[in-house]
């Protein structure tokens, strides 16, 4: 029963709770006991030593290192090729070798195409394109008309 100020009263509980009470305290009392190990590398955890565990660890930490290593050479290639900066004149003359060969482009992907940043190509594609914002086309840019493309319509 709990009293005004919120401290239990013991005596109306009954001897089976109370026997419960002080099985859990004794219970919780009991620590494990800790057994000394002179070499770890040789415990045995469901049929598998730890010495196996690890250098299957080891093992797949050389491969990730090795992974890790071939993505990074792989970027930096990436980025080599990608920071090759042209000139306006030069990127203009390859924007309209793209725009011959394909009606609409997303900046992105003629970025991409033409190992730029989107963002260097930004300006000359306003200067040379329309963007489309309506369409099957949205957000792509198309030729102007008076640079042999149709124009948007």
């Amino acid at each position: 029963k709990i009293q005004p100020k919120g401290d239990l009263n013991a005596t109306q509980l009954n001897v089976n709770y109370k026997n419960l009470v002080r099985g859990r305290q004794e219970n919780a009392a009991v620590r494990p006991e800790l057994q000394a190990i002179s070499h770890p590398e040789e415990l045995e955890l469901g049929g598998v030593t730890h010495r196996l565990q690890k250098q299957g660890e080891l093992n797949r930490q050389a491969r990730d290192v090795k992974k890790r290593k071939e993505d990074r050479a792989e970027r930096r290639a990436n980025e080599a090729k990608r920071v090759k900066r042209l000139t306006k004149e030069e990127l203009r003359d390859l924007v309209f070798e793209k725009f011959e060969a394909k009606r609409y482009w997303h900046k992105t992907d003629l970025a991409n195409a033409l190992g730029q940043k989107p963002n260097e190509l930004g300006p000359i594609l306003d200067e040379l394109c329309d963007r489309i914002k309506f369409g099957a086309h949205k957000q792509e840019y198309e030729l102007k008309a008076q640079f042999g493309g149709q124009g948007a319509a």
